[in-house]
């Protein structure tokens, strides 16, 4: 029979969490590949190019940020914006083929 002492042994050795380190894989992965670059100052982290963000290099915690609120505006922010910058580009080229 395990005492309650055991008990809290294997819990706490159960509990143990290890850091993991940035993956270039994740650059490659369709849900990253688009927003994801490795933190310069951190190996342990990730940096978030929509919302300019480190974030912890663990695959829960980029799945958790690709879908929160705050990312998803910034992206419909980012992509809106890039999308009048071609417009704009693109009318400006038609004007000076037709003038």
């Amino acid at each position: 029979m395990i005492d309650g002492e055991e008990k809290f042994h294997i819990a706490r050795r159960k509990s143990k969490h290890r850091s993991q380190k940035y993956r270039v894989a994740w650059e490659y992965d369709r849900t990253f590949a688009w927003w994801i670059a490795p933190d310069p100052d951190n190996s342990y982290k990730a940096r978030c190019k929509i919302c300019n963000k480190s974030i912890t290099a663990e695959k829960q915690v980029l799945d958790k940020h690709a879908i929160c609120k705050r990312h998803l505006k910034n992206w419909a922010l980012k992509s809106e914006s890039e999308t009048l910058t071609l417009l704009k580009t693109y009318y400006l080229e038609i004007e000076n083929v037709l003038c």
